[in-house]
């Protein structure tokens, strides 16, 4: 069995403007940074039961400073690897958009499907799970693993990961800097991508 540790970056700009991102690089607002720094005091005693700690990043500025002042809050000072395959999923032409307006007219609800994607080359939790179940396998050797992320990518690994419906996992909404810890067995990220992907190369 491995330990993941999936943490969802603190409040960004684009959070308390209730606009997307997706790939677009937003910082942290001062309550996400306080939300990083809780969620590493919180993290703490979860920590300390380990030997040894990997820890992964989205290269989204947003997750990796959650990923340091978390870090630094709960005492622990490693190295953060941080990886594109961990980025949010892409939004294409509503990067930037409204959320509630675009929940108006009906278009979010493009989101809430598994393989949903927003036009303009935006991707779906589909596309999402495709480049992200081959990175998470490539670390799932029984190290526990801290995974500071977004949203998409935390509903989308341990949604699978718990064997969630689909519809109920792409409807699942991860809170900024919420803690999602789970017990998984090794190979798990695998045996999903075989699920998910049979016959597809990665």
């Amino acid at each position: 069995m491995s330990t993941w540790i999936f943490l969802r970056h603190g409040e960004s700009t684009a959070n308390a403007a209730r606009v997307f991102s997706g790939h677009e690089d937003v910082a942290l607002t001062d309550r996400g940074r306080a939300q990083a720094a809780a969620a590493g005091e919180q993290l703490s005693p979860t920590l300390v039961q380990y030997e040894q700690i990997r820890v992964l990043s989205s290269t989204l500025q947003r997750a990796r400073v959650t990923a340091d002042l978390a870090l630094q809050a709960a005492g622990y000072d490693l190295p953060v690897i941080s990886l594109d395959a961990l980025r949010e999923r892409r939004l294409g032409d509503w990067q930037g958009k409204s959320i509630d307006e675009l929940k108006k007219i009906g278009a979010r609800d493009t989101l809430l499907r598994w393989d949903g994607r927003p036009p303009g080359g935006g991707e779906s939790l589909q596309d999402l799970a495709a480049r992200l179940l081959p990175c998470l396998s490539g670390h799932d050797d029984g190290t526990a693993v801290l995974v500071v992320c977004h949203g998409g990518v935390v509903r989308t690994a341990a949604g699978l990961g718990d064997e969630m419906d689909l519809p109920a996992l792409c409807r699942w909404n991860v809170r900024n800097c919420e803690l999602v810890i789970r017990q998984y067995a090794t190979g798990i990220w695998d045996r999903l991508w075989h699920d998910h992907f049979p016959g597809g190369a990665r």
